[in-house]
């Protein structure tokens, strides 16, 4: 330390370097910026939004099948979004995609369906992070030329639709006769299995 002021004073340099260290720390404690963060290495991975709204979707279907699977229902995945799909959609765009069809032993099935945001969603998040909706739909009458039918508040004894999240943690928000409320992907897949499971007695 004797001799550590000959190539100059080093404390103005150790002062700067801390006082930028902290100007970082600051600007990390900033949503904002910490999402920016987030989607600039997500971007520099290769991956986007749609790849980990699928990765999302995926878990949920995965934990709903286990949960439906103890009550001797049947979760068989159909149509895949793809990326192109997913961007209409979320640009409202008025279509469908078949996503799963849920089924017992007996035929009895409904079906989950991917659409537009709904105007829940829209209200509570930004253009940039809604995603589709997921809803229901069930088997329409033998004469009828669509094969289904959405589903009624009603018919599934108040549930409406949901949406998957992504987030950290990842968010299901359920839209139900209590109104909208999030939940982690294993309570929402546990909710939904109950509810279907009640519908059947």
């Amino acid at each position: 330390m004797a001799h550590s002021d000959e190539g100059g004073d080093i404390m103005p340099l150790a002062g700067l370097f801390l006082e930028t260290i902290e100007r970082y720390v600051t600007e990390l404690q900033r949503p904002k910026t910490f999402k920016k963060m987030f989607d600039q290495l997500v971007a520099r991975r290769g991956d986007n939004y749609f790849e980990w709204y699928r990765n999302c979707l995926r878990d949920f279907m995965d934990r709903l099948r286990s949960e439906l699977k103890l009550s001797g229902l049947h979760l068989t995945m159909l149509d895949e979004l793809s990326q192109d799909v997913f961007d209409q959609l979320r640009e409202g765009y008025q279509f469908n995609v078949r996503s799963a069809v849920i089924a017992d032993d007996l035929g009895q099935e409904i079906m989950l369906y991917h659409r537009h945001p709904s105007t829940a969603s829209r209200n509570r998040f930004a253009k940039d992070d809604i995603v589709p909706t997921i809803a229901f739909a069930l088997p329409n009458r033998r004469w009828n030329l669509d094969p289904y039918r959405r589903a009624s508040r009603f018919d599934l004894e108040g549930l409406s639709d949901l949406w998957i999240q992504p987030d950290r943690p990842v968010r299901v928000y359920v839209d139900d006769k209590t109104g909208v409320s999030a939940c982690t992907v294993t309570d929402a897949a546990s909710r939904l299995a109950d509810r279907l499971r009640a519908l059947r007695s």
